[in-house]
């Protein structure tokens, strides 16, 4: 079992902006593996982690106060380390929203204390610990996007994962493109008959998209929903389906 350090306590080093205390947070995220039938399809291969505390029957995602020592990055991993045990790559420095509200202590006050802005990341988990700081108050629990969906209680915690499911499909389709540049379909003399590439597949089944010559095959490249299908033939060379967008 590893060990782990002590939660921070106080709130002497809290950040407040405009009469809010700021905090920060993410989404954990981890990619299930791949079973028949789903290699392509992003949201049911994508888990999310979210926690529940005592008396409260509510599933949330990691968060906290952000202090003055800190960067907001380094906030939103600090949470995720003490109240889910989690450690991992923050997805990129923007945060996927910014919202407001309040804090669980003060749901029904009408007082200007309480409130709260928040940011949230997307927290790509490459460590699970046996044992963290507040494991005594928190109990993580790993949920399909699905399942994650049904647990939000609030209205800016769906909003943030839908962002995450955006900013992974963007990022996918990003990355692949990239690498069709740095590996460029083969042509003329130097084109070889039956050569194949296996699938990159993040989305959902979408169209079939030819390029026919010589018998060159390259298999499916898939990001997004099911999207249209173009044929462009010549001679034999197949290229089969690029695809990221929905339905046309």
């Amino acid at each position: 079992m590893m060990s782990c350090s002590e939660a921070r306590t106080g709130r002497h080093r809290q950040r407040y902006k405009d009469q809010f205390r700021l905090v920060s947070g993410c989404i954990p995220f981890r990619f299930g593996e791949v079973v028949q039938g789903n290699i392509c399809d992003l949201e049911k291969r994508l888990l999310v982690l979210m926690i529940s505390s005592p008396n409260h029957k509510d599933l949330v995602f990691p968060k906290g106060g952000w202090e003055e020592d800190e960067s907001i990055t380094d906030a939103a991993c600090r949470e995720a380390f003490e109240e889910a045990g989690v450690r991992g790559i923050i997805l990129r420095e923007e945060p996927l929203g910014e919202w407001e509200f309040r804090s669980k202590s003060s749901q029904k006050s009408c007082s200007v204390r309480g409130g709260c802005r928040g940011y949230m990341f997307a927290l790509e988990v490459t460590e699970e610990l046996d044992s963290w700081p507040e494991q005594a108050i928190y109990q993580r629990k790993w949920l399909t996007t699905d399942d994650a969906f049904k647990f939000c209680r609030y209205d800016w915690m769906r909003e943030a994962l839908e962002r995450l499911l955006r900013v992974l499909s963007v990022g996918r389709i990003e990355e692949t493109m990239e690498e069709l540049v740095k590996f460029p379909l083969l042509s003329g003399p130097d084109a070889r008959a039956d050569q194949k590439l296996s699938p990159i597949c993040f989305g959902t089944t979408s169209s079939v998209q030819h390029l026919d010559r010589a018998d060159q095959k390259l298999s499916p490249i898939c990001f997004g929903t099911i999207s249209n299908v173009q044929h462009l033939d010549r001679a034999d060379q197949k290229l089969s389906s690029i695809c990221f967008g929905t339905t046309i």
